[in-house]
């Protein structure tokens, strides 16, 4: 697995995490923070969060809380899939559980995690970027280095209209 992630300046409170990480379930890791968040948190704060977990063996697991999907390219068809678990956010009420479910997945497919600063940008007409063309740009660029196709999809949220909010991605490439 090979990633690459750009976190740009935050305009926000609120708290956005992504991780991809090798020893921990996704379901352990969001109970571990959302045990952190609940004492901690203030009214409207809350933590988003999306997580990957490759277990060596070619497995991949994910989860959400409150974030938008994982982005999946999938290099054997060239299209691009939204993986969905619905969750409330991290720390926003108490007593929220949480799931996981497997992505199958081969070499060459591609994952994008990403905040919604990079989705819902508005134009002067008000109309809001979405994941579409998000997902096009990603399909176009699928094959770029990671650092290419990180920076063709700001500047595709960046032509759409001016950043107003955090935008952080993390991008990952099966090998």
């Amino acid at each position: 697995m090979r990633s690459i992630w750009q976190s740009m300046p935050r305009s926000s409170f609120a708290l956005i995490i992504a991780a991809v990480f090798m020893t921990f379930t996704p379901i352990g890791f969001l109970a571990d923070v959302y045990s952190v968040g609940v004492p901690l948190r203030k009214p409207g704060m809350f933590v988003t969060m999306a997580c990957l977990q490759y277990d060596g063996a070619g497995g991949l697991e994910f989860s959400l809380a409150g974030h938008l999907p994982v982005l999946h390219y999938q290099a054997a068809t060239g299209t691009v899939e939204e993986r969905s678990v619905a969750h409330v956010p991290i720390a926003m009420f108490e007593g929220s559980h949480y799931s996981s479910a497997p992505i199958p997945f081969a070499a060459g497919d591609l994952f994008v995690l990403l905040t919604d600063g990079l989705t819902e940008v508005f134009d002067k007409a008000d109309r809001q970027l979405g994941l579409d063309p998000i997902k096009e740009t990603i399909r176009l660029g699928a094959r770029l280095p990671l650092e290419e196709l990180l920076d063709a999809i700001v500047a595709t949220a960046r032509a759409f209209a001016d950043q107003t909010d955090d935008q952080t991605m993390l991008l990952v490439r099966a090998s």
